[in-house]
């Protein structure tokens, strides 16, 4: 639960910073690399786990439109940082 809450307050940071710089038109863009159980390609190639659902009710509950792309993490760093609207989270296990 303290890792689903830490990672809550991180996105809602994030959303923050892009809000305030960019609007609430804006799209923004997660970005993020394949990590099961965080997130993943299913069968039929469409994005599952935690990150994303994390990433959709933080949008959802803010009211923003938003997109979760994954690629490589140094193409995603590079995306996030050199993008307007761009924000990069990591799926990580921090074995608590």
């Amino acid at each position: 639960m303290q890792r689903v809450t830490s990672r809550a307050v991180t996105l809602l940071l994030a959303l923050s910073f892009a809000l305030s710089a960019y609007g609430k038109d804006s799209v923004i863009r997660f970005y993020t690399e394949i990590a099961a159980p965080f997130y993943w390609l299913d069968e039929n190639d469409q994005p599952q786990g935690a990150s994303l659902e994390l990433a959709t009710a933080v949008a959802d509950k803010a009211k923003l439109n938003a997109t979760v792309e994954h690629l490589a993490w140094a193409r995603a760093y590079y995306e996030a940082t050199s993008s307007q609207c761009g924000t990069y989270f990591r799926p990580q296990n921090t074995g608590a």
